[in-house]
């Protein structure tokens, strides 16, 4: 795992099957204090901080030829995360209805604790730590 500038970042997003919910490459923010970018292979994380001590949220970028093929990329990163700020617990949201991206969230150990219910969909809460 590597930590990325946002550059090399955006090389994670550019595909449109990564655009989803209303992202754009430019709300892409610029790595600070507050948000981090780290990549392993075709697998990148955008990592902050949540409102909770020790717990980060991150939120998953992959370039087209890595996907269905990510497990082992997924946990370097997931560890490498949590070593990086000596995190608690990591979560993400995934929409419902995007199968792939929750059935690589289980494949790679994340917990579902809880449904965020908006008025269009259901958000899948995720989290994950060390201990599992």
């Amino acid at each position: 795992m590597k930590q990325l500038t946002r550059s090399e970042a955006l090389e994670y997003w550019q595909d449109p099957s990564q655009q989803l919910y209303g992202l754009k490459l430019e709300d892409l923010p610029e790595p600070d204090e507050n948000f981090a970018y780290f990549g392993v292979n075709n697998l990148a994380a955008l990592v902050h901080a949540s409102f909770w001590p020790g717990v980060y949220m991150f939120h998953i970028g992959v370039k087209p030829e890595g996907r269905g093929k990510l497990k082992e990329e997924s946990f370097e990163l997931l560890y490498g995360v949590s070593d990086f700020y000596n995190a608690e617990r990591l979560t993400t949201w995934v929409p419902s209805e995007n199968r792939a991206a929750n059935a690589m969230a289980i494949r790679t150990g994340l917990t579902l604790g809880g449904k965020l219910k908006l008025k269009t969909m259901y958000i899948n809460m995720y989290g994950w730590d060390k201990e599992g």
